[in-house]
């Protein structure tokens, strides 16, 4: 990983929830990120060492991961639930493509979102694949927070989204 300042997991937490937390729609998007606990209790983690390598305009990074506590009686840990990345960029820099992110997390596929500082709003969404997970956060000249979730993320299903075609088609009854 390129040298970048890190930012500790309070502020990862706190810069996030007010970004997403400003945008349309963001609460309803990324509930499990406002109905946890702070970053003082166990469900957040520090999750700098999952950082592969930066976009090339990230000055300083930040990385924690969500907890999911095991149903009772289970061993083996616990799963990760989503992974939240801010990532500021460095001195005035022209907005830049490619702008890739490699996280090392376990294989499978996850939903990535990113929320732009600036514009307050949500400017990306992505699925990713494999180990190191690697996605390509929007970049403008302002910080991001990027969610990865894995997939399927049952937090983003509307009732809708639960019918089937035709149900939904119908109003919700079945032909």
């Amino acid at each position: 990983m390129r040298d970048c300042h890190s930012i500790d997991s309070a502020q990862v937490l706190a810069l996030a929830r007010a970004l997403v937390g400003a945008c349309p729609g963001g609460r309803e998007a990324a509930p499990a990120l406002f109905t946890a606990p702070s970053i003082a209790g166990p469900a957040f983690v520090l999750a700098q060492s999952a950082i592969r390598s930066t976009p090339a305009w990230a000055q300083a990074i930040g990385a924690i991961s969500l907890q999911h506590p095991l149903p009772a009686g289970e061993s083996g840990g616990n799963l990760h639930a989503m992974f939240i990345v801010w990532i500021e960029p460095g001195p005035p820099l022209a907005p830049s493509f490619p702008s890739q992110l490699a996280l090392d997390l376990p294989a499978g596929r996850y939903s990535v979102s990113t929320y732009d500082a600036k514009k307050r709003l949500a400017v990306g969404s992505e699925t990713a694949y494999g180990t190191p997970v690697v996605c390509g956060p929007p970049f403008d000249g302002a910080a991001v927070a990027v969610l990865v979730r894995p997939w399927p993320d049952r937090s983003l299903e509307t009732p809708m989204a639960s019918k089937t075609p035709s149900a939904a088609l119908n109003g919700g009854e079945k032909p």
